[in-house]
């Protein structure tokens, strides 16, 4: 059939990516060849190294033993195994994964009854004798999981892809309160990430005085770009923008591309 035709030309296979990634590319290019290169697995990481110099909090970290597999946050310490087995530095795991339809298919019918739930300590809400509910303040259940990432010990062959964190891993997983993985910090990144993309399509900046900005392509995560650029999804999956002309030059009050051209976000 047309179907086992295309597989046994390009493998069927499944992406799966963190919920609230704003920066996150969905099935990127080099997913392809990966799935064609044979290996089950594959996880996008960053430098744990980088995670804690910049100040952010502990990422599930990936460990090079016999065996591939995720020391969580919730868990104890990493155990005491030989140096040789630990990366260096250690990989932080962003939940940005490529998994054969083939692995997936030995891992649900021969290893299942291996995954082992992890213990999660929660406070759960309840209601007590009276009908009052009653949010604890302290936890009070335990929560039993099972996480995605628990097949990579299974896998023969697995890579993991060291990435950008400017680039791929921005989560929205807080209120504006927190600070840090909030609204602000998200549209921060994915406004830095779109004005690079417009620097290296040949555009440049100007301030209300008609002088140039400097470019700077990469910021600290608190500071905002320099000049504020959209560019929509209709028009580029990953900053593939051209100018139509041999120089662009916008004004810093902000612009939007879209539909191929660039225009003045007052005027859409």
């Amino acid at each position: 059939s047309p179907a086992e035709a295309h597989e046994k030309v390009a493998p069927l296979s499944l992406c799966r990516w963190q919920r609230g990634a704003v920066l996150c590319t969905v099935r990127p290019p080099d997913s392809r060849g990966h799935g064609a290169s044979g290996s089950g697995v594959r996880a996008r990481v960053l430098c744990g190294q980088h995670s804690r110099a910049a100040g952010r909090p502990r990422l599930h970290r990936l460990l090079r033993a016999s065996r591939r597999r995720l020391w969580g946050q919730g868990e104890p310490s990493l155990p005491a195994l030989p140096r040789p087995l630990l990366p260096a530095p250690p990989l932080g795991n962003i939940c940005n994964h490529f998994f054969t339809r083939d692995f997936l298919q030995v891992v649900s019918s021969e290893f299942e009854p291996l995954l082992k739930p992890h213990v999660a300590v929660k406070k759960v809400p309840y209601v007590d004798e009276e009908g009052n509910p009653v949010k604890p303040i302290k936890p009070n259940g335990i929560k039993m999981e099972k996480f995605v990432f628990d097949v990579f010990q299974f896998a023969k062959s697995f890579v993991a892809l060291e990435v950008s964190r400017e680039e791929e891993f921005s989560p929205l997983k807080n209120a504006a309160s927190a600070a840090r993985d909030n609204p602000d910090t998200t549209r921060r990144a994915l406004l830095m990430q779109h004005y690079r993309w417009a620097l290296q399509a040949g555009a440049h900046f100007l301030d209300a005085c008609g002088a140039r900005l400097p470019e700077l392509p990469s910021l600290p995560g608190s500071r905002e770009p320099p000049a504020i650029c959209e560019i929509s999804p209709l028009v580029s999956y990953s900053g593939e923008v051209r100018a139509h002309w041999p120089t662009w030059a916008f004004w810093g009050t902000g612009c939007v591309i879209r539909g191929g051209c660039w225009g003045r976000k007052s005027e859409l």
